[in-house]
């Protein structure tokens, strides 16, 4: 099932948990404060992988189990429930003055935030999933970024009204939805996957890697084939959305985040991007200290590369280091995490589910 489909069976009853002090700012709703992020799986227990960087971090986790939300005890709370998605940040959307809208009346997140943190449930029938918008801090105001295709039919005075938003920002899609081609961070300054860059910082990695056969053999290889792959995209181009960013009054930051296939999906009737890596799609918040975390997803190309910390050492390549440099002028070396799950099951949401970190996620403001 992929991040697009929903599928719904069951009942729900009435679930209570305790309030959240200590509030951490998460980015990805802009540098405001935050009583949990909330997930619905621990596929793989990645929810337990997020729980343990919340507490090195100071955020808290909460899992959505059937009978309750849980900040401990994931492992033993029953998998995937029967009554929502893995898709948490586009099923319930928690909105600056304490409401929460979602989708269809049985959705169990956003029933259950609604009954269990005094929050204001909504139902909306033009649910708008999380993957494409963020709401980001103007000054004082509040902006709302949001993808083109979520537009259809929905009056922009709503949109303000239902986000807080003084100002909407549409840009055109580099995927389904926004959260896979740009990630807003502090300040205005907006991350942008950049093609052009990720190929040439690939190539500079062929040139590092001369002395390591099998290893420059496969970034050849990944070279040809992205190449290739973007020749075929049928979306916007990064340099669009870009630009389009610089004159809505932002600083986009073009960053080399995703590696991706091309393939025609026929659920979709259109050619779709399947990714092999994708550092945009993330969490990103302020910790107790100011500075800034970051979550993303760990990709399986370095592994099979072989690319080894040692190599990675002696030749100063690696996927993960050419993105932590992009981003070392906001984001310390420290504070960017990779999760993978076990059995790498974030890889395979990536690759057959078209879904990230990001998408696994719920912020609770």
């Amino acid at each position: 099932m992929s991040r697009q489909k929903f599928l719904f069976t069951g009942l729900i009853v009435y679930m209570q948990i305790t309030p959240y002090n200590n509030r951490p700012s998460f980015k990805g709703y802009d540098a405001r404060h935050i009583r949990a992020l909330v997930m619905t799986s621990n596929k793989g227990k990645i929810a337990q992988e997020m729980k343990a960087i919340g507490d090195k971090s100071g955020f808290k986790v909460l899992l959505a189990g059937v009978e309750d939300l849980f900040e401990s005890g994931f492992e033993n709370v029953y998998e995937r429930c029967p009554y929502t998605t893995a898709w948490a940040q586009d099923i319930a959307s928690v909105t600056p003055d304490n409401k929460v809208y979602y989708p269809w009346s049985y959705d169990g997140l956003g029933w259950l935030l609604s009954q269990t943190k005094k929050i204001k449930g909504v139902l909306a029938q033009n649910h708008i999933a999380g993957g494409n918008y963020y709401i980001v801090k103007n000054g004082s105001k509040n902006d709302l970024i949001i993808g083109k295709t979520s537009m259809g039919g929905i009056d922009e005075n709503v949109l303000k009204s239902r986000f807080c938003a003084d100002n909407i920002h549409i840009i055109p899609q580099m995927d389904y939805h926004i959260d896979l081609g740009i990630r807003p961070l502090i300040n205005k300054n907006v991350l942008v996957c950049n093609d052009d860059l990720m190929i040439a910082s690939i190539e500079a990695g062929i040139e590092k890697t001369k002395d390591f056969k099998d290893v420059n053999l496969s970034l050849k290889k990944i070279l040809s084939d992205f190449k290739n792959a973007v020749s075929q995209n049928i979306y916007e181009k990064p340099d669009k959305v870009a630009g389009m960013l610089t004159d809505y009054g932002y600083n986009p930051v073009p960053v080399p985040a995703r590696i991706y296939d091309v393939k025609f999906k026929p659920d979709a009737k259109k050619a779709g991007l399947v990714y092999k890596m994708n550092f945009a799609n993330a969490v990103a918040l302020e910790n107790s200290n100011n500075e800034l975390i970051y979550i993303t997803n760990k990709s399986l190309l370095d592994r099979e590369c072989g690319i080894t910390p040692e190599i990675e050492k002696k030749t100063g390549f690696s996927f993960e280091k050419i993105f932590k440099s992009s981003i070392a002028p906001f984001v310390e070396e420290k504070n960017v995490h990779f999760v993978s799950g076990e059995n790498d099951v974030i890889a395979d949401y990536l690759t057959n589910m078209d879904a990230g970190i990001h998408c696994l996620c719920a912020e609770i403001p």
